[in-house]
C-alpha cells in the first residue's frame, strides 16, 4: 500500500503529464502554422501583400510649460512605443498646453516578416524541447515509488537547462514583432526575467531532490 503522500504525488504527476502533453500538441500545431507561413511568405513576392499606416496622436501638458510654447511646432519631435510624431499644430488654454501629433507614412510587406516567423519557430521548438522534458518529469512523478531519486534530480535539470534559451529568445521574438508592426527593427539583447527566475528555482529543486536521494540510500543501507 502507497503512503498516501506518495498517491498525490503520483495523482499530480498524472494531471501535469496531461497537461504538458496538451502544451506540447498546441505548441508543434504553432510551429506548423509558422512554417507554413513561412513557406508561403518566402514564394510571395514582396510587392504581392502590404500595408500601409500612419499614426495620429495628441499630447496634452496640464502644467506651466511656457517654453513649450515658445518651441517650433516644425522641429517638435516626439517617440511613443517606437513611432516618431510630428507635432503638426501646437496651441495654449490657459496652463494646458495640447499637441496634435502625426506620423510619416509607413509601408509594411508581409514579405518581411518571414524572419520573425523563423525566430517564432526556433522559439517554439525550444518550447516544445521543454514542454517534453516537462511531460516526461511528470511521467516520473506518476510513477515514483518516492520523489527523492537521482532521476528525477537529473529530469529537473534537463528542464532548468531546456528553459535557457526560451528565456532569452522570448525577448527577441517580442521586439522582432513589435519590430515589423511599426517598421522599425529594434532588436535588443534581454532575457525573461521570469523565467530566469524559474530556471533558478528549478536547479535549487534539482539540487534538493539529489540530497534528498542521498539520504533516501543512506536511510535503506541502515535499515
Amino acid at each position: 500500500m502507497k503512503n498516501e503522500v506518495i498517491l498525490k504525488i503520483n495523482k499530480m504527476g498524472k494531471a501535469g503529464e496531461i497537461i504538458a502533453k496538451i502544451i506540447k500538441v498546441i505548441l508543434i500545431i504553432a510551429a506548423v502554422a509558422c512554417i507554413v507561413g513561412s513557406g508561403l511568405l518566402m514564394m510571395m513576392p514582396r510587392e504581392a501583400a502590404s500595408i500601409t499606416m500612419s499614426h495620429d496622436a495628441v499630447v496634452k501638458f496640464n502644467l506651466d510649460y511656457d517654453h513649450i510654447m515658445e518651441m517650433d511646432p516644425d522641429m517638435a519631435e516626439f517617440e511613443l512605443n517606437g513611432i516618431t510624431y510630428n507635432a503638426d499644430k501646437v496651441t495654449t488654454d490657459g496652463n494646458q498646453l495640447s499637441a496634435d501629433l502625426s506620423s510619416d507614412a509607413t509601408t509594411i510587406y508581409a514579405k518581411d516578416g518571414l524572419w520573425v516567423l523563423i525566430a517564432a519557430v526556433v522559439f517554439i521548438a525550444c518550447c516544445i524541447v521543454a514542454a517534453h522534458l516537462v511531460e516526461k518529469l511528470c511521467k516520473t512523478f506518476r510513477d515514483c515509488e518516492t520523489p527523492f531519486t537521482e532521476a528525477i534530480s537529473d529530469q529537473l535539470k534537463k528542464v532548468a537547462i531546456s528553459l535557457i534559451p526560451v528565456a532569452v529568445l522570448a525577448p527577441i521574438v517580442e521586439n522582432g514583432v513589435d519590430g515589423f508592426m511599426t517598421g522599425k527593427v529594434n532588436i535588443q539583447l534581454s532575457v525573461d526575467l521570469l523565467t530566469v527566475f524559474l530556471v533558478v528555482m528549478i536547479f535549487m529543486l534539482s539540487a534538493i531532490f539529489r540530497y534528498g536521494a542521498a539520504l533516501q540510500q543512506e536511510s535503506d543501507e541502515t535499515l
